[in-house]
């Protein structure tokens, strides 16, 4: 690349039609809600049982944030730490269930039910989605 310009939100704002947000809330659907509500029971038993340790903290704290948009191919989630009178290392944590994947989720069932309203409104949309990369199972 010969040239390259950075140009942040702030640069083009004034050009752009006028933005909002809005966080609307959706419930699981019952078998996803199970399975968070599983995870979760999990999670907190490896909080309990090594409380401050970074590992279970950080894991765990990006499954529950993850697992409600992709329940399926996470696989172990692991947390590490020292066994005292073995001096090897531990792996704990939880296997979160696989949910099914073909499934739509009530979710995705809203955010397509925005959509049509705002297109049958003459309105243009926009969805922007972050690619999540998971490692394979363990």
């Amino acid at each position: 690349m010969d040239l390259g310009a950075f140009v942040s939100l702030e640069d083009i704002s004034d050009a752009l039609p006028a933005y909002t947000e809005e966080v609307i809330g959706v419930e699981m659907d019952p078998p996803l809600q199970r399975a968070y509500e599983q995870l979760e029971d999990d999670i907190k038993e490896a909080l309990k049982e090594h409380w401050g340790n970074p590992s279970v903290l950080s894991t765990s704290m990006n499954a529950l944030l993850l697992y409600p948009d992709r329940p399926f191919g996470l696989g172990d989630l692991i947390g590490y730490a020292t066994n005292p009178e073995t001096s090897e290392r531990e792996k704990f944590i939880s296997r979160p269930v696989d949910l099914d994947e073909t499934f739509v989720y009530a979710k995705e069932r809203r955010l397509v039910q925005e959509i049509q309203s705002e297109l049958s409104r003459g309105r243009l949309c926009q969805v922007t989605t972050v690619r999540l990369k998971i490692s394979p199972k363990q």
